[in-house]
């Protein structure tokens, strides 16, 4: 039996009576899917961290707590910024909340070092003692929270018992509050006030090298703080 040939056989007049509606009709009288078995329904949806926070008791925290921002390449304009509107919670890539760190004194246990980067150039303090460019390129905002008098909470992915390096829960805490600019004061790292006090670090290493105590203050950021409070 020969087989049949199509090779150059028009058929296009099959479709002279199609319409564009006709195909997408037929597509969906054909198409049948059932209920999507892979998808997250609403009411299964994970509570964000709002929800999950607030379920959480409020804490007292120090009446000192530190935020930390890059200052990347637009280092005025970040600070001032900040300086002026405060640490507001809608710029949180992680849900709509301030974070701090509570009663902390080794700035190795801040994050983002304690997970993200090295607090020291390459992660060794035995063989380099020189802070990274990473510490060395954020800003410390200390929060005084007999100025702010809103509510704080331990951070809810850490009520479980995780903890960042040698932070504990009760160290890593956040707010769904604005922290207003007259409750700010802002530090960064003294290299010079380091360095000098690097021989009396090497002999007791149990506080840590990096401590919160080689934050010094920045004049001209905190004047620009309480000319505004002054303004307002």
């Amino acid at each position: 039996m020969k087989a049949k040939t199509f090779k150059n056989r028009d058929f296009s007049y099959q479709f002279d009576n199609i319409t564009l509606r006709d195909i997408i009709n037929e597509k969906k009288e054909k198409t049948s899917y059932g209920k999507p078995t892979n998808l997250v329904s609403p009411e299964d949806k994970p509570k964000n961290l709002i929800d999950r926070m607030l379920e959480l008791p409020p804490i007292i925290p120090a009446r000192y707590v530190w935020h930390v921002t890059h200052l990347y390449c637009y280092e005025d304009l970040t600070i001032f910024s900040i300086a002026s509107r405060g640490i507001l919670r809608e710029y949180c890539h992680y849900g709509s909340a301030v974070f701090a760190h509570n009663k902390l004194t080794n700035l190795s246990s801040f994050y983002p070092f304690n997970i993200d980067l090295d607090s020291f150039e390459w992660g060794m303090p035995k063989n380099d003692l020189t802070p990274s460019g990473s510490l060395l390129g954020c800003g410390f905002w200390r929060i005084d929270n007999t100025i702010f008098k809103g509510k704080w909470y331990i951070d809810p992915n850490l009520k479980d018992g995780a903890h960042f390096g040698n932070g504990t829960a009760i160290n890593y805490i956040c707010t769904p509050e604005d922290i207003p600019p007259q409750a700010l004061k802002y530090f960064e790292f003294d290299m010079e006030s380091y360095l000098r006090n690097l021989p009396r670090l090497l002999q007791n290493r149990s506080c840590g090298l990096l401590q919160v105590a080689f934050l010094k203050p920045v004049n001209k950021v905190n004047q620009w703080i309480r000319r505004i409070e002054r303004a307002a």
